[in-house]
Formats: structure tokens, sequence, C-alpha cells
């Protein structure tokens, strides 16, 4: 089973116009509606590779219905704790001319600190029938930075791998609990670490001195048309970005996602992590707007990736541990004031 948690689920509204008029009248070509949130089109995708899945999160007495209508059509469990107010609403505007996606997001509305606790609690209950945990995307207002955090250490004595999809602070605070793997895109880790990345060289020097070197122990960064690429302590691996006739961009993230968890799931090593990543992502950019990577599609692309290992050196093995050494007590060789008083 993986677990894909969601804590600030969405509608979001696509709108295709040939050719974007900024301040000006735009005609709409097609629209569409999907309820979703990150770890929901995690979820999904991994139900179109077979495999067995559970959302949780937080949803909302206003229109979450339709978030558990949608995992219901897919035949997927959902187990939310449930907030006060609406699921929001985002506007992605499709320029079909420029090929490109302007998003407009809402941030969401408050949550509660005790639909927290429930939702640690729903949480806590999920990744015991678990093998993975996914945490994607932004979250709730109102539930803090650090929440990846403490949900990363409320299954600390579980046995799953944690998977980490976030930017900003909560991605900062989520590497203090040292989870499995984490998916940046280039962007996120630059921001995240304040530095410039230029080359590849660059990428693994940022994975490991920043990531890998802190307890971190698998990266793997989304970089567009440059492909993407996966580094560990001892290897590290590009694939080019795939030749394709691009109709969305919405998901394809989420799809990588699901790809390395299929690759995970079959115990495969980094290199094919990368590449089921990347193929699942290839299969999410062909469809339209919103729509996500097909099994059929996956199974088509997966031979086009060609992965690269790079010619750079390992990280040192890390040095063990020394164990501590006992405390002398306070009291030891101490002279006993009340012991001197009875001996007199």
């Amino acid at each position: 089973m993986i677990t894909t948690v969601t804590l600030n689920p969405c509608i979001d509204l696509t709108v295709r116009i040939p050719d974007l008029r900024v301040g000006g009248l735009n005609l709409v070509s097609d629209t569409r509606t999907d309820v979703c949130g990150k770890g929901v089109n995690v979820s999904l995708v991994l139900r179109e590779f077979g495999l067995a899945t559970i959302c949780t999160g937080i949803s909302f007495d206003g229109n979450g219905q339709q978030l558990s209508d949608r995992l219901e059509q897919h035949s997927i469990t959902g187990q939310f704790a449930v907030a006060h107010g609406n699921i929001r609403t985002n506007i992605k505007v499709f320029d079909e001319a420029k090929r490109e996606m302007t998003e407009l997001n809402n941030r969401g509305e408050p949550v509660e600190p005790i639909v927290v606790e429930q939702y640690l609690t729903q949480l806590l209950d999920c990744a015991r029938r678990s093998e993975i945990v996914v945490f994607s995307g932004r979250i709730a207002q109102g539930s803090g930075d650090d929440i990846y955090r403490r949900s990363i250490k409320a299954l600390k004595k579980l046995p799953v791998k944690i998977i980490v999809d976030a930017e900003g602070e909560p991605l900062k605070q989520a590497l203090k609990e040292k989870p499995y793997l984490i998916k940046p895109n280039t962007y996120e880790l630059e921001t995240a670490f304040r530095c410039k990345i230029k080359s590849r060289e660059d990428v693994v020097r940022v994975c490991r001195e920043k990531v890998i070197a802190k307890g971190v122990q698998v990266v793997c960064v989304s970089m567009g048309g440059d492909g993407a690429m996966i580094v560990d302590r001892n290897e590290a691996f590009h694939a080019p970005a795939l030749a394709l006739d691009i109709k969305g961009f919405q998901g394809a993230g989420d799809s990588m996602v699901a790809g390395i968890c299929k690759a995970m799931k079959e115990r495969r090593g980094i290199d094919d992590m990368l590449r089921f990543g990347v193929a699942a992502a290839s299969a999410s950019l062909i469809r339209e707007g919103t729509l996500l990577c097909r099994r059929q599609d996956f199974a088509a692309l997966l031979p086009k990736v060609q992965v690269e290992k790079l010619d750079i050196n390992p990280m040192p093995p890390e040095e063990p541990k020394k164990p501590r050494s006992p405390k002398k007590s306070n009291t030891q060789n101490k002279p006993n004031p009340e012991g001197s008083k009875r001996n007199q």
C-alpha cells in the first residue's frame, strides 16, 4: 500500500485560449474542471498502474464530497480530516499559441488546530498499512510550516519510506526529519538553498552538500526542458527530456512521483526510479490540461527514456557514530554531609 497526503486539495479550472491577449478580450476554446491536489494526483496514477493506494490529508465540508466522489470513481479510499469551508478553486490559463500555462492559485481556507490533530491521527492509521508515504503539495493555512516535519516524526517508528514533494519552508522543515527521497524542481532547489544551478555538476553538488549530507538518501530533480536527474551518495544519473507534442503541464510532477513509487515497489535501483519517473511525467505531458499519466502511454514511452550515468565521484563514506561514554555520577566520591553527621 502507498499512502498519499494532500493537505490543501483544489478544484482546477483549466481554460484554453488560442492566443492570450493580456488586458484584452479573449475567446475561450475549451474548459475542463478537475478535483485534485498533488497527493490525490499521485494516487490516481498509482491506481492507473494497478497499485494499492489510500489518500489522506484535509478536506472541507462545503464541497469536499466532490473529492470523495472522484476518488470513489477510481476505487481509491479517502480518509480525510474535515475542516469547515470549501476546497479552493485554481484557474489555469493555457495559451495554445505560446504553449504556456498561466496559473492563478488560491491559498485556500484556514483550518483549526483540532483538524490538524485529526489529520495526524488519520495519517498514522493509514501509514500502518503502507510501505511508502508521499507528502506533496501546498499545506493548508493554519497547519503550520512544520506540519510535514511533524507528520514524518509521527511515523518514525513505522517501517515506511517517506517521499516529500514540496517547496519553501515546509520542505526545509521536512528535511530535518530525514525523509528517504525528495523531488524538487530546479527552481525549488535554488530557492530552498539560496544557490544558483547552471550545470549538472551543480545539481549533484547541491543535492549532496545540502540534502544528502543531512540524512536524505535520494534526490530526484525535475529540470523542465533539460530533463531530470537523480542523485544519491554513490551515483548520479541524468535523463534528457523526450521530444513530445506537449498538451498540458499540470500533473507531470505528480506523475513522476508515481513512477518513482512504482520503481520502488519493484525494488529497482535509482536509475530505474529516474527512468520510470520521466516516462510517467512524459505520459502526462502529452495529455490535455490537467489529465494525468495513463498506463498504456507510460508503457509506450518507457523504452524511449535514455538514462546516462554521470562520471562524478561518490561522496566519502559516512563516519560511524562514536558511542557515547557513560556520564559520571555527580555524587561519586563526594562526601555525604548527612552521613558525616551520623558518624559523629
